[in-house]
C-alpha cells in the first residue's frame, strides 16, 4: 500500500521527497495514519544524533503526557517517532526512526524499547533491540531512554 500522507502538523511534506516513493507495508512500529493520529511534540530542530538530521518528534496518543511530563516510564506499546530531514527547513525527508516501549523486562539492557528506522523508500533499515540506539539513550540526562529536552 502506498501513501502520500506525510503531514507534519503544519504542512504537507514535499511529495518529491517521500510521497510516491514511500511504501507502507504494515511492518512499521507506527500506523499508516500516524500523521493524523500522533501528537506533534517538537518543531523542526537539529538532532545531535540521528545521522545529523533535523527532526520533528511525534508520539502515539498514549505517550503524549508521559513524553511531556517525563515523570515516569512510557506506557507499554507507546511509540516515539522522529521524522528525519536533511535540511533545517524539514522539507527534505530522509527517514523515520521510532522507539516502541515493550513490557517491563522484555529487553532490560535496551530500556525495554525496540527501535526501528524506516527509510524514505519504505525499507526497514534497522529494527529491534539496537545497542547503538540504547547506548545513547541510556546516558544522562535521559529519562526512560528519552533524551530530548521537554517540549
Amino acid at each position: 500500500m502506498r501513501t502520500a500522507l506525510f503531514l507534519s502538523s503544519a504542512a504537507l511534506i514535499c511529495l518529491s521527497a517521500c510521497g510516491d516513493s514511500f511504501s507502507y507495508d504494515g511492518n512499521s512500529y507506527f500506523p499508516e495514519d500516524w500523521a493524523s493520529t500522533y501528537v506533534k511534540k517538537t518543531d523542526c530542530k537539529e538532532s545531535a544524533t540521528h545521522s545529523g538530521d533535523y527532526v520533528i518528534v511525534h508520539t502515539s496518543p498514549d505517550a503524549s503526557d508521559a513524553y511531556s511530563d517525563r515523570a515516569g516510564a512510557m506506557p507499554v506499546g507507546a511509540v516515539i517517532l522522529k521524522e528525519q530531514f536533511a535540511d533545517s527547513g524539514c522539507s527534505d525527508f530522509t527517514a523515520i526512526t521510532a522507539m516502541k516501549k515493550l513490557e517491563d523486562g522484555a529487553s532490560a539492557t535496551h530500556g525495554d524499547y525496540d527501535w526501528q528506522r524506516v527509510e524514505a523508500d519504505g525499507s526497514i533499515a534497522l529494527e529491534g533491540a539496537q545497542s547503538t540506539c540504547s547506548g545513547c539513550h541510556s546516558s544522562s540526562p535521559c529519562s526512560d531512554f528519552l533524551c530530548e529536552p521537554q517540549p
